[in-house]
């Protein structure tokens, strides 16, 4: 009776050190075709199984304000690669990308599961592009 309690009592202070390996997505790389008004998404979130633990979300917003709110269906061991299109961007837009990762972060750090990229729309031809962790 005493080696199962043990047991047990290993096992539940095991769970929570799992909960350290949650991370961000490495990285939101992003391009804008301004000819097809079309914005890539590419993030990279490399896991050894893309089936329990993968990109979850990913929020697209415009000068501030939410435009697509997507679950992706699947990514792969490395990535995931999005194309959204965008017809109402023009230069001087501000264009965010934020992914979540399905193992989040402690409760501590509520905003430890995400990562985002934005992008400035800017005359044809140039895009600035900027990361920031959040």
């Amino acid at each position: 009776m005493r080696k199962i309690l043990i047991i047990l009592c290993l096992g539940v202070m095991s769970l929570p050190a799992s909960w350290l390996y949650a991370h961000p997505p490495e990285k939101v790389v992003l391009s804008y075709d301004q000819d097809a008004h079309s914005l890539t998404a590419e993030v990279v979130n490399p896991v050894s199984d893309p089936d329990i633990h993968f990109v979850n979300r990913i929020e697209v917003l415009l000068n501030g304000k939410m435009i697509i709110e997507k679950k992706p269906p699947r990514q792969n061991e490395t990535m995931l690669s999005e194309v959204y299109s965008l017809t109402d961007v023009k230069s001087g837009d501000i264009v965010k990308v934020t992914s979540f990762c399905s193992w989040g972060g402690d409760s501590k750090r509520a905003d430890s599961n995400r990562v985002s990229r934005q992008v400035v729309i800017k005359p044809k031809g140039c895009i600035q592009v900027s990361l920031r962790s959040i």
